[in-house]
């Protein structure tokens, strides 16, 4: 694995287009734990253009970093940039968390950055314009531990392993010196080098091994984000919170083609014939705990963390508002308005359960953790983007976006969350991609060829086991089956989705005359998908949302032979999973906590004892645990609406620059709005008067501030 390293030669802003609040207008891109890093994107670019500067030719540019609208990104696919101790500095700030000792994110940020502030002058007078004081987070260049070191971050790459692309590589990274915000007004000089490590061997002089069909398998795929993950819903969506089979299908066809020279049989048998189906990979923990998607026969009361279980569906009174058999008879006329008023039940789309709790009959919500990321893009000459273009005739440059730079954001999983999901086939197919998934690492979603994506096994090497076995479901007469779909559902026909799904879900034994449609919770939506080769999207179809539930009451008495069946069309690509319930046997459930998904950092042996010395250098203990004895006797004042984390901002900015006590409450007098001056007037006031009773006024500054941060803590939470 080969990687680019980066040495601040000077502060760094790596500006992310957000602030904090209204105290910083220009911020860095930093992780939920306070460490900052260095998106992959900004260096990519960066690096095309130091490429393009030092002359390096197009056909090479375009080969490393790819072109808009060809079918295969460049062969240079690069991660975030994080510190060298980064791993290890989770790993021992989640096990603080996990003593019940937490280290607030701000506390480690302000280890590795300060705020700098700014502001225009008039070029005439020389004097400072009015409202263009601003305020921007910079990265320090020196490390926190002390001496002389600079701060270094990593970038993990691959490329394709061709010496002569690799030292045009290392020319551009060497020709690299500055990157971030503000870069020609002394912010951002970096030392750049590349390293090409140890290189795998892409295998591109091997024929792909000729095998026959075995027994079908199982392989069970359970995947750790090392990457923030972008992946848009077939649907259109923004972002989804689960990979699709399409998707999973679509990577493993490149880590093929990357091992071998082109499509061959063994690639159609793989990927175009239908033999191997790829599953839908759902959010899941290190233990590799198998998700599903909330059914619609669960309900959540509203206003409330409570669930409804499957007679939900069937006994619904539309009436009442109220849920048959769930409240005891001779039920306080009262109570039962209060609950048609407050605990209407909600069908949980978009949610994922926990598998295993489910089974026994209980409701354990598993929630994906998302992030907001903002991305700037400049539309150059070379570059530009088509359809924002204006008139092709209108010569005039003022009338052109073509030139125009524009902002945009993406939603996405956050890194360091499990998925898990099955790719069913013959076992000597499945051997094939369990050595590929040993050797390259997954990438999944947009943006594969920077900063997202990137994914590896859980665990040293892929499971492969029998199927799992399916159970009989046995169905009275005048009983009612329940059809669950845990994927999306694209039937035979369009006609009549809700018949054509029973017809393909029921065996054919079963005459339509003993069939009667009971109820239905469905939900539908267009697929698209997009085809690479023709840089255009496939034709839509109508689908029927995972999630969503069809009640077929049955005449006569009839045993359906697996609770589990996928039907319809695209099987292969993850779609028409569906699971069989009897409806009387749908009652009971409870509910759980809701499972975390965010797991125990990897154990690493890194040195980080200069961490905790700095930490108790900027943040004197004595001072943070008087703080926090303080902070209980005051926290009810923070309570009030006025305090907001803006404003709690600007009084952790007054207290930097105060030099006194006194100092302090001049500053906090010139704040204009008198709620909020009276508010933060009575809290100071009662901070100082405790610390003048018991001797320590001369912490001040440092208690003050513990006490800010815990209230900004706070309010966030809530």
């Amino acid at each position: 694995m080969s990687s680019i390293s980066i040495e601040l030669k000077s502060d760094l802003c790596v500006a992310t287009g957000t602030g904090y609040s209204s105290f910083v207008d220009t911020d860095v891109s930093y992780d939920a734990f306070g460490l900052p890093y260095i998106p992959a994107r900004r260096l990519k670019g960066c690096l095309r253009e130091a490429g393009e500067y030092i002359g390096v030719d197009k056909v090479t540019l375009d080969r490393l970093f790819g072109t808009r609208g060809q079918d295969k990104p460049g062969t240079l696919m690069i991660s975030n940039g994080h510190l060298v101790e980064a791993d290890a500095l989770r790993q021992y700030l989640d096990q603080q968390k996990a003593q019940g000792h937490p280290i607030l994110p701000q506390t480690v940020l302000n280890l590795f950055t300060h705020i700098r502030a700014s502001t225009s002058v008039d070029p005439d007078t020389g004097v400072a314009k009015d409202e263009t004081l601003r305020y921007t987070r910079v990265v320090n260049q020196k490390h926190p531990g002390g001496g002389k070191q600079n701060l270094i971050f990593v970038f993990e790459c691959e490329d394709d392993g061709n010496p002569d692309t690799q030292k045009e590589l290392k020319s551009i990274c060497k020709a690299l010196r500055n990157i971030g915000a503000n870069r020609t007004r002394g912010l951002g000089a970096v030392k750049c080098t590349y390293d090409s490590g140890v290189q795998n061997d892409t295998g591109a002089n091997q024929d792909a091994p000729d095998t026959g069909d075995g027994t079908n398998k199982q392989l069970s795929l359970h995947l750790k984000l090392l990457d923030p993950l972008l992946i848009t819903a077939l649907s259109g969506d923004d972002c989804c919170n689960y990979v699709s089979g399409a998707a999973v299908l679509g990577a493993m066809a490149s880590l093929y083609l990357k091992q071998f020279r082109q499509p061959d049989a063994l690639f159609e048998k793989l990927f175009l014939c239908g033999k191997v189906t790829y599953s839908n990979l759902y959010i899941s923990d290190a233990e590799g705990t198998e998700c599903i998607p909330a059914p619609y026969f669960i309900r959540k009361l509203k206003s409330s963390d409570s669930h409804v279980d499957g007679q939900t569906l069937t006994f619904y009174d539309d009436k009442s508002r109220l849920i048959k058999g769930r409240m005891p008879e001779g039920t306080d006329e009262s109570v039962l308005k209060q609950i048609e008023r407050l605990a209407q039940p909600k069908p949980m789309r978009g949610k994922m359960l926990s598998r295993p709790a489910f089974d026994n009959q209980t409701i354990t919500e598993c929630k994906v953790k998302t992030e907001r990321a903002y991305h700037h893009s400049v539309h150059n000459t070379d570059r530009s983007m088509i359809w924002r273009q204006t008139d092709p005739q209108d010569d005039d440059p003022k009338n052109s976006l073509a030139n125009d730079a524009s902002m945009y954001v993406h939603t996405c999983i956050e890194a360091g969350q499990y998925l898990f999901g099955t790719i069913e086939g013959p076992e000597n197919l499945l051997q094939i991609l369990a050595k590929l998934l040993e050797k390259w690492p997954l990438r999944l979603g947009m943006s594969r060829s920077a900063q997202y994506s990137r994914c590896v096994l859980a665990k040293e090497k892929p499971t492969i086991s029998d199927l799992p076995q399916t159970k009989a479901i046995p169905i009275s007469a005048g009983g009612k089956l329940v059809i669950a779909l845990e994927s999306d559902l694209i039937p035979e026909t369009q006609d009549s989705m809700i018949e054509s799904i029973v017809k393909d879900v029921i065996s054919t034994d079963i005459q339509h005359d003993d069939i009667q449609m009971d109820q239905t919770a469905m939900d539908y939506h267009m697929i698209h998908g997009y085809h690479a080769k023709r840089n255009l999207r496939n034709t839509p179809v109508r689908a029927a949302m995972m999630g969503s539930v069809i009640t077929v009451k049955l005449e006569q008495a009839h045993t359906f032979n697996a609770d589990f069946l996928r039907v319809g069309r695209r099987k292969a690509e993850g779609f028409g999973a569906v699971r069989l319930y009897d409806a009387d046997k749908l009652k009971g459930f409870k509910t759980a906590k809701t499972a975390g998904t965010m797991p125990a950092q990897d154990q690493t042996d890194v040195d980080i004892s200069w961490f905790t010395k700095a930490l108790q250098a900027a943040n004197p203990s004595d001072a943070i645990q008087l703080g926090r004895e303080i902070y209980a006797t005051v926290k009810g004042c923070f309570n009030d609406r006025s305090i907001t984390s803006s404003l709690i901002g600007r009084l952790m900015l007054m207290t930097e620059e105060a030099v006194s006590m006194e100092d302090m409450k001049g500053r906090i007098a010139s704040i204009k709005k008198k709620e909020k001056k009276e508010v933060c007037e009575k809290v100071f006031a009662a901070v100082c008067d405790q610390l003048v009773q018991t001797n320590n006024a001369t912490l001040w500054k440092d208690c003050w501030m513990a006490i800010l941060r815990l209230a900004r803590y706070d309010l966030k939470g809530k």
